[in-house]
């Protein structure tokens, strides 16, 4: 039915959904163009509690529209330049029904890329590469700093929560260093390694408070919500 609101879906199943190919985009969509720090932004709306607007999605059940239409998948993994578009899937009368998304595709690629994935750019003061490779364009994951907030004056947005995106040998070597003291980087690829549970105190007891106290984080408050 038109203009028909669904109901809500969690994250978790819309990455699946895209996994699955039951998410998929009408050749009408632009590319995927946000940048690593709307990715942040939209992150830091979601652990504060702000709206991030409806998606619009195209339920496709009808033969003749899978066979004449195309359809894209998302992006997966971004790199910039050399994988920055959709591949294209063919579709036909047999196709499974699906759901295009004619409004989302930035933030939903953005949750994927952030939870599931990762986004390479190239580095200040290094030549583009011929072709694409993991030294000269890293692939980075999305970090959320379990210590502390983003310090007042650090963020021109006034983004409260630090998400940075870093390479692995970033990560370690911020484990390595004093750094390590200031931060605690937290990778969003873990959660969704953890159980899923749906009760918030069985959450909180079971998931949360054994990883503050698997990072000697127990104490600190701030931390709670970032594994949340």
């Amino acid at each position: 039915m038109a203009s028909e609101y669904e109901k809500a879906i969690s994250v978790k199943e819309a990455i699946d959904a895209i996994n699955n190919r039951d998410y998929l985009l009408p050749a009408i969509q632009r590319k995927f163009v946000w940048s690593t720090y709307q990715i942040c932004e939209l992150f830091d709306s979601i652990m504060r509690g702000y709206p991030i607007s409806t998606f619009m999605i195209w339920e496709i059940t009808d033969k003749k529209i899978k066979n004449e239409y195309k359809f894209y998948e998302f992006i997966k993994s971004y790199c910039q330049r050399f994988n920055e578009e959709n591949s294209h899937i063919q579709t036909n009368a047999g196709f499974k029904n699906f759901s295009a998304i004619i409004d989302g595709q930035q933030r939903l690629t953005s949750l994927y890329i952030g939870l599931n994935s990762t986004y390479a750019y190239k580095q200040p003061r290094v030549w583009w590469p011929s072709a694409r490779n993991d030294k000269d364009l890293p692939p980075r994951k999305l970090y959320l700093d379990l210590l502390k907030p983003v310090g007042s004056g650090d963020d021109e947005s006034l983004m409260y929560y630090n998400f940075r995106f870093l390479t692995d040998e970033q990560y370690k070597e911020a484990v390595k260093s004093r750094q390590h003291s200031h931060h605690h980087w937290f990778c969003l690829h873990e959660i969704l390694r953890m159980p899923q549970i749906d009760d918030a105190d069985d959450v909180l007891l079971e998931i949360v408070q054994p990883e503050l106290n698997k990072r000697g984080l127990s104490e600190n408050k701030f931390g709670a919500p970032g594994i949340l």
